[in-house]
């Protein structure tokens, strides 16, 4: 079940971050502002959740945990996203949805491969083969080719 399930919601949840974004940029060139497009995101986000959450019955962590929990990852998470889809946001209307993703895609798999390799954040080890390197190479020159202008 997970061979199929799990890479098809990565490949469905991409295609919605796809179409996401192009919306918020356009949002963002329509406003001229891409923190006031990200706050909007983030509101409605917000509220999909907090309604999501009141109509699911699971339990919440108890007060304890909550105030055990480290600071950090209350706000470095929001702080980052904050800033990283905003940045999408502003370099869309200028690259397009195409070269803008292929480069956060980009980005988001050589940080990840450098993350699981070196096992940050408590999770499992996965170390850089010569083979995984070859694929980081190959995702990067792809980019390149992609967001290249052809020269006529």
């Amino acid at each position: 079940m997970n061979t199929f399930l799990l890479p098809a919601v990565g490949l469905l949840a991409g295609a919605a971050i796809s179409i996401q974004s192009a919306l918020s940029g356009q949002l963002s060139q329509r406003l001229r502002n891409p923190m006031l497009a990200s706050a909007s995101v983030y509101l409605v986000g917000f509220v999909c959740i907090a309604l999501f959450l009141s109509i699911r019955s699971s339990s919440f962590p108890s007060r304890s945990t909550l105030l055990e929990t480290p600071r950090h990852l209350w706000v470095l998470g929001g702080a980052i996203s904050a800033t990283a889809l905003s940045s999408v946001y502003w370099a869309m209307p200028k690259l397009g949805i195409g070269s803008t993703l292929i480069w956060v895609i980009c980005g988001q798999l050589i940080c990840g491969a450098l993350a699981s390799h070196l096992s940050w954040f408590h999770l499992p080890a996965s170390p850089l083969s010569t083979q995984r390197l070859l694929a980081l190479a190959l995702v990067f020159a792809g980019a390149l080719l992609y967001t290249r202008q052809p020269t006529i």
